[in-house]
């Protein structure tokens, strides 16, 4: 697609921007209703032999600075208070 072999592909919106970073003759378009589909669930083993720190590691997973680590390695992020890589991703509330 990214050679523009194929007219129409269903992709995710960061990684038609990294491909038109690289040149790409490629462009995205904004559905009528936003939707995320990446899930990342969390969870603490019942008999995890350090839940201190696995819950530590859950206290950095919903913070906000772990999507903004996400968003340094070009990716998106569904918190509302972390700016979208590119300003169209942003949801209409």
């Amino acid at each position: 697609m990214a050679a523009g072999e194929f007219p129409l592909g269903i992709v995710y919106a960061h990684r038609v921007e990294s491909m038109k970073k690289s040149g790409a003759p490629i462009e995205w378009v904004k559905t009528v209703g936003p939707v995320f589909v990446t899930l990342s669930p969390v969870a603490v083993a019942a008999k995890a032999r350090n839940p201190s720190a696995a819950k530590l590691l859950m206290d950095f997973v919903f913070s906000r600075e772990a999507p903004l680590v996400l968003r340094n390695a070009s990716r998106s992020s569904g918190r509302l208070d972390v700016e979208p890589l590119v300003p169209r991703c942003i949801l209409a509330s």
